[in-house]
């Protein structure tokens, strides 16, 4: 097992993280934002590792936002913003201290599961600059609603989409970001706020096929998935299971129910929904 102080050791294979020319390219213009928080330092360690090991040439600066901690990880950037502010309040404080107009914005649980094709991560950035798009997302999750006549990659996002806004890995215009921010929501009221809010601007895409291959998150509400424990733990890559559980069976059932029914939920009148949230609250599908 890894520990916190092995991170520099653990780090040192490959390349150095962030910035790196690729192909003679340089991109100082677009920074890997990686939002976390020092509950989540526990997945540092394997996320930072798996990020090296299947995305040695990424050409990015890579910054991690933290909160009191300052993790000595080679080529990262820990930002340490402060304890006891909300999501929003954070990511606010990150984008000021960010100098690039352009972030691909992250999360520490989007653990990589095979190579990333740098090539086409920097051809989408190109096209994200070229045609001024405001937010382009790296994985359909949810994807477009649109086809862009002569455009294969992606698509546009209707701005009547649900979760036209996410927190899913997005390359985003960070003047864009920052109005759609607002002090004090969480990064789920963003989500849902912030798809609201984003109705005035044009510009937002999804890619069709995964061009960040992550696939899912490995945590929820602030446990392993049992899938996930079990995969990476096998890796070597400093997973630490006594710093964080795994869901139960049942929490396991509890949520492919959630996920299964969330999607006919989400299109349901308001009244309906309201209606049907103390049998959700009863089998624990809402907190």
């Amino acid at each position: 097992m890894i520990s916190p102080l092995d991170i520099d050791h653990q780090m040192q294979e490959g390349a150095s993280l962030g910035g790196e020319d690729v192909a003679g390219l340089s991109l100082p213009d677009c920074t890997l934002l990686i939002s976390s928080c020092d509950r989540y330092a526990d997945l540092w360690i394997p996320y930072f590792t798996l990020l090296r090991r299947r995305w040695s040439d990424c050409p990015f600066p890579v910054v991690l936002i933290t909160e009191d901690q300052f993790p000595a990880i080679q080529g990262v950037r820990a930002l340490g913003l402060g304890s006891g502010l909300d999501w929003s309040s954070l990511m606010i404080r990150a984008l000021d201290a960010i100098d690039s107009p352009y972030v691909l914005l992250t999360l520490e649980d989007f653990f990589l599961r095979k190579e990333v094709d740098s090539a086409r991560i920097l051809a989408l950035f190109e096209e994200v600059q070229r045609k001024q798009l405001r937010m382009l997302r790296l994985i359909p999750r949810p994807g477009p609603t649109t086809v862009i006549p002569g455009v294969s990659e992606y698509g546009a996002i209707a701005s009547t989409a649900l979760y036209r806004v996410s927190t899913q890995a997005s390359f985003w215009h960070v003047e864009t970001l920052r109005q759609l921010l607002v002090i004090g929501e969480t990064a789920w009221e963003f989500e849902v706020n912030g798809t609201k809010r984003s109705g005035e601007y044009d510009g937002f895409a999804a890619v069709w096929l995964d061009a960040l291959p992550y696939w899912h998150h490995v945590v929820e509400r602030g446990k392993w998935f049992p899938w996930d424990a079990w995969q990476f733990s096998r890796l070597d890559i400093g997973v630490n299971l006594s710093a964080r559980s795994v869901m139960s069976m049942g929490e396991t059932v509890r949520y492919a129910i959630h996920k299964t029914t969330g999607r006919y939920v989400a299109r349901m009148p308001k009244k309906l929904r309201r209606a049907l949230k103390p049998l959700a609250r009863l089998l624990g599908m809402v907190g």
